[in-house]
């Protein structure tokens, strides 16, 4: 008689996410808009543990450009999830919020200071046959300020820099957890 642990491992595989990049993007010296390179330069650590690498579908990286940039860095990817900042008149600082393509008509750092809009770029990357990601997810927080040369980031974007990173940090781990039926059973 088979026990438990040897039945699910006949009637379930370990799923491999899809190949993924997490871009943090930001100016490393304009105050809060360092948060999206905070994010994931946070998240690389945290799942690099003590001296363990990255799962081999997954890249961790920043961008302190926008714009076309956005086309190379994304290209060959499945899937990309995008750290960003916004500023928006009347809300709250440390807000984070979950982006689609319809938003970004509506945010003035998204769309603008970067140069083109980041949907904009991955379009022109499918329209010259680049291998675009066909998931996209973008996180921005609400920053107080990035017009100020300067290092120091409000304590509520830094707040909310480590919520995001543990939301994404277990976003990432329960893709690599999850558990998909054997095709036999």
């Amino acid at each position: 008689m088979r026990n438990y642990s040897e039945r699910a491992r006949i009637s379930y595989n370990l799923h491999v996410p899809p190949k993924t990049l997490l871009l943090g993007v930001g100016n490393p010296i304009l105050s809060d808009d360092q948060a999206g390179l905070l994010v994931a330069e946070l998240v690389k650590v945290i799942l690099e543990g003590k001296g363990e690498m990255l799962p081999k579908w997954l890249s961790i990286e920043t961008a302190e450009r926008g714009g076309l940039e956005f086309t190379e860095r994304l290209s060959g990817f499945e899937r990309a999830i995008i750290v960003d900042t916004l500023k928006t008149d009347g809300e709250r600082i440390g807000q984070t919020y979950e982006l689609t393509e319809d938003d970004f008509e509506k945010t003035e750092h998204l769309t603008s200071y970067h140069g083109i809009n980041f949907f904009t770029a991955v379009e022109l990357g499918r329209r010259l046959g680049l291998k675009m990601p066909s998931e996209i997810k973008v996180f921005a927080i609400e920053i107080s300020e990035n017009q100020i040369i300067s290092e120091q980031i409000h304590p509520e974007v830094m707040r909310a820099v480590k919520e995001l990173s543990k939301r994404l940090v277990l976003m990432l781990l329960r893709d690599t957890l999850e558990l998909v039926p054997d095709s036999h059973e």
